[in-house]
């Protein structure tokens, strides 16, 4: 029984990831000319003289190599920043590449002229609007921005250790609420609450938890559709454990007497958030994470699998 609930976790989870990966847009690319325009779409081909690319717009234009002065796979060059130096010295720019110890940046967007500057030199770097390829301000940004997500996330929980004495295996959902890209950063901080109903084992009978947790995660962008998040959340759960057992000195008529326990445990998770973004304003999530319980007799273990979905305002 176990082996196969894991292995149908196991094939329900691939079968996510491949269908997502199926349905996601392919990821846009962004030639950087050196007349200062910029083109935005797919490489079909390369060669070693030129390079293919089927435009947004349709169709598909050839350029030579040497009349490209970069290509960049994310649209983050579309933010015009506020930057501030330890010499005093301050503007506002576009920031077109950046390697470990340096940025480029252009004070018109669409034009060649670059300049670079060593991150050592600056004070202060902040992002103020957002531009479409147009030139055209689409967003503002202030200094405590965020976006607001609404989360919800079903569970599947496996237990393992002293947790699967108890019980076989966990199913629920939490809804929560974030604050992701605080500061126009790549952290995020949320809250959220769920229920989970376990099956349990020979005497355990119908249990039940509400998590109430706090969450801090830092999303790795791959693509302008796809990043992995590093999750980290800790708070409590609620939980009611009903089990059936004999009186110890019953022996006239031995019947079994229910009992309830119920508790506050601290509960902990770690693990990883794949977030597909196929519109602006909607993602898919799969998360998985490993968890445990703290209880007087020691600590209780799960891993769990959580597809999801985001809303962000």
């Amino acid at each position: 029984m176990k082996g196969n609930i894991t292995n149908t976790a196991s094939i329900l989870a691939m079968a996510a990831m491949v269908s997502l990966f199926a349905v996601a847009p392919a990821a846009a690319e962004y030639l950087f000319i050196k007349d200062g325009s910029i083109v935005e779409g797919k490489i079909v081909n390369e060669s070693k003289a030129d390079i293919t690319l089927a435009v947004k717009s349709g169709g598909s234009k050839t350029y030579n190599r040497d009349d490209v002065m970069r290509t960049l796979y994310r649209n983050e060059f579309l933010y015009r920043q506020s930057m501030k130096l330890y010499s005093g010295e301050a503007f506002d720019c576009f920031i077109v590449h950046e390697d470990r110890v340096s940025y480029v940046v252009r004070k018109d967007l669409f034009s060649p002229r670059e300049r670079t500057v060593r991150k050592v030199e600056i004070v202060n770097l902040q992002k103020k609007e957002l531009y479409s390829m147009q030139g055209k301000k689409l967003k503002e940004y202030s200094t405590l921005g965020f976006v607001p997500v609404l989360a919800f996330r079903g569970t599947f929980m496996y237990p393992f250790l002293e947790m699967q004495k108890l019980f076989r295996y966990g199913y629920g959902g939490q809804l929560g609420f974030e604050f992701a890209e605080i500061r126009q950063t790549h952290w995020g901080i949320g809250i959220e609450g769920g229920y989970w109903q376990m099956l349990g084992k020979s005497s355990v009978k119908d249990s039940f938890m509400v998590p109430m947790t706090a969450r801090l995660y830092y999303a790795i962008p791959a693509t302008n559709w796809f990043s992995i998040a590093l999750v980290v959340s800790g708070g409590c759960v609620y939980s009611r454990m009903s089990y059936s057992y004999y009186p110890r000195y019953n022996f006239v008529i031995p019947s079994k007497n229910k009992k309830h326990i119920v508790a506050f445990k601290p509960v902990a998770t770690a693990g990883l958030n794949f977030i597909f973004l196929p519109v602006k304003k909607f993602a898919i999530t799969i998360e998985a994470y490993y968890g445990f319980f703290i209880e007087r007799k020691g600590l209780m273990h799960y891993v769990s699998i959580s597809p999801g979905c985001q809303v962000r305002f």
